[in-house]
Parts: structure tokens; C-alpha cells; sequence
């Protein structure tokens, strides 16, 4: 039989046909991919490995009432040691408080403005060092300072409290809330995850949108 055409109706077909089954061996390849990444990553218990920790202070009474502050945090926890309360020194701190940024160790980046503090700690639940309650940690200068008081069950009994300056209005307390920062592996494995869920749900569909209904 002499060869096809390059432009006739069956090569194209052909060549089609072809392309179609190798976008859907692309497709099934690259799931399957993500998907053993994902089971490889969370295949193993996680070991020792930085905590990132974003949290946010809403100011409940005083001059700045109504406004919300924001950092973040970091501490290894490799640290993580004590009893019945366990804590860890963090090792990056970094605060916008009231038009000014309060930082230590590995967050402070040397920008005009500034201010390096002494370093907070992190705590956890009273006999549960795997339940972190609230950091504990303050900057004074004179009349001004602010404070992060720890809790001991749980974050939600976390406090701030924080002084502009001598004058009685100029004082008042806040509340904290922590948000852990999900490490790069965690996120790979949920991509992932997701990734395979879509393309199956996408094979089931157009399976099922072939049959016919006797």
C-alpha cells in the first residue's frame, strides 16, 4: 500500500488519534508523578524543621482601638524542650506595631527604622509540647512597651497589652491570633493530592457523559 497523503482525510485522522492518546499518557503520566511525590513526602514523619508561624494582634481597648497589627515568627523545634510546659526560644522574629517594626534574630534585615528586640519565646501546652499556646516576649523604652503573654491550654487564652506612654488613655490590651505557615512539603502533597482528584473526576465525568440511557 503506497503512503497516505501528508494532507489526506485519513492521515489527519491518524495523526490526530495519535495526538490525542499522547496528551492523555502526558496527562496520566503527570498525575502519577504528583501523586508519588506527594505519598513519598508524606510517606515520612517529619523531622526536625523550622516552624513559621504568621499572627495578627487586634487592639480591644486604648488609644488604638480597633486596629490590627501583624508579624510572624519562626522557632526550630528541635528546641521544643521542657515540663510540664514546654517552650522554644524563637529564632526570627518580626512586628509592625503602631508605625514601627520590632524584629529579631533572622527576620531583622537591617532596614532604616528598625528596632531589634530581645527574643521572645514560644509556648506549648501544659504536658502537650506539640500544641503551641502563644509566644511571650516584650519590648520596653520608657513609657513604651507592649507585651505577648503565653496561655497554657490553649492559643485562644493568648494576650497582648501595650503602653504609648505615661498618659492614662494611652494604654491597653489586645488579641493575638496565630496561624502556622504550612512547610513546602505539606503543600507539594496537597497540589498534588488535588491534582489526581481533578483528573480522575474529569475521566469519570467523560465516561459517564458516553452512556446512554436505555
Amino acid at each position: 500500500m503506497s503512503p497516505l497523503p501528508p494532507f489526506s482525510t485519513l492521515s489527519i485522522f491518524y495523526q490526530s488519534c495519535s495526538l490525542i492518546m499522547n496528551m492523555k499518557f502526558l496527562t496520566f503520566t503527570t498525575s502519577a508523578i504528583f501523586s508519588a511525590i506527594g505519598l513519598t513526602l508524606t510517606a515520612f514523619p517529619a523531622q526536625a524543621a523550622i516552624i513559621h508561624y504568621e499572627f495578627s494582634v487586634l487592639i480591644e481597648s486604648g488609644s488604638l482601638v480597633g486596629q490590627t497589627f501583624d508579624g510572624t515568627f519562626r522557632y526550630d523545634d528541635a528546641d521544643v524542650a521542657g515540663s510540664p510546659q514546654a517552650t522554644a526560644t524563637v529564632t526570627g522574629f518580626d512586628f509592625d506595631f503602631n508605625g514601627a517594626n520590632y524584629c529579631y534574630g533572622n527576620l531583622c534585615n537591617g532596614s532604616i527604622g528598625e528596632t531589634i528586640m530581645t527574643a521572645p519565646v514560644a509556648y506549648f501546652a501544659v504536658f502537650d509540647p506539640s500544641a503551641f499556646v502563644g509566644l511571650n516576649g516584650s519590648y520596653i523604652n520608657g513609657d513604651f512597651s507592649f507585651d505577648f503573654n503565653n496561655a497554657f491550654v490553649s492559643p485562644d487564652d493568648s494576650s497582648f497589652d501595650y503602653s504609648l506612654s505615661a498618659l492614662p488613655n494611652d494604654s491597653g490590651v489586645g488579641k493575638p491570633s496565630y496561624s502556622a505557615v504550612p512547610e513546602p512539603f505539606t503543600l507539594l502533597g496537597a497540589v498534588s493530592a488535588l491534582f489526581w482528584g481533578a483528573t480522575f473526576k474529569r475521566k469519570v465525568g467523560h465516561k459517564g457523559s458516553g452512556q446512554k440511557l436505555s
